[in-house]
């Protein structure tokens, strides 16, 4: 049976309905839901699950006994590496999830950075994602690098830049994109239309990126004036 990674934001305490509904064909359709064992929508998805009584669930976990099991499921105990702290320490369980499903449902804050380095840990597998932007109350199906560029635009500049001091963001958008296939060898029409797209895409990444920096470099004052004032 497939399995789905199920990750997101720890301030996200409540499921929206539109998630629920998700769930609610995941258990339909009977697939093994894999999920970590922090606070926030760990914790959610474990209620929504324990609430009705589905066994196929696995909880994966940092340390020897899980922070949250709330339906008291089998737990997957991943060895962090050592001297791992804080995050890092639990990033490990998350790359097992990512290697042992089929693909994702994330719930993200639009902000948290674990939640979108697990969608690049997926599409590093050629695993698609679906994302549901709580604040937006939209989901983006993730399943190519242009689709994370689209999805990352959307966040403000500060959620953004920090992203990028935590996760090293745009080297790691920028191997995605490297490995897209060469147009060469597909002959397809539909395969070169997806690669325009994704090159596209990066090109207005990179607009985007230039347009900003420039307004930081046009608010910074002009180091001559600076000078002359001090003289």
């Amino acid at each position: 049976m497939p399995k789905v990674f199920i990750s997101g934001s720890i301030t996200i305490k409540q499921l929206a309905p539109q998630v629920e509904a998700r769930l609610d064909n995941i258990r339909a359709a009977g697939l093994q839901v894999l999920v970590g064992d922090a606070a926030g929508v760990d914790s959610a998805i474990q209620r929504y699950f324990r609430t009705h009584d589905y066994a196929a669930v696995t909880v994966y976990c940092s340390s020897d006994t899980a922070r949250h099991n709330l339906g008291g499921w089998p737990q997957l105990h991943v060895e962090p590496p050592a001297g791992a702290r804080g995050r890092a320490l639990h990033t490990a369980k998350d790359v097992r999830m990512a290697d042992d499903c089929d693909y994702g449902l994330m719930v993200w804050d639009g902000k948290s950075p674990g939640t979108l380095s697990n969608v690049i840990e997926l599409l590093g597998r050629n695993k698609k994602s679906l994302l549901y932007l709580y604040p937006h109350a939209q989901f983006h199906t993730l399943q190519a690098a242009a689709d994370l560029q689209a999805l990352v635009a959307l966040m403000d500049e500060p959620a953004r830049l920090a992203v990028e001091r935590k996760l090293a963001l745009t080297g790691k958008l920028s191997r995605l994109l490297g490995s897209t296939r060469d147009p060469a060898s597909e002959d397809d029409a539909a395969s070169v239309q997806t690669q325009i797209d994704e090159h596209r895409a990066r090109i207005a990444w990179h607009q985007q990126c230039i347009a900003e920096l420039q307004g930081r470099l046009a608010s910074l004052e002009p180091l001559d004036d600076l000078f002359g004032r001090l003289q």
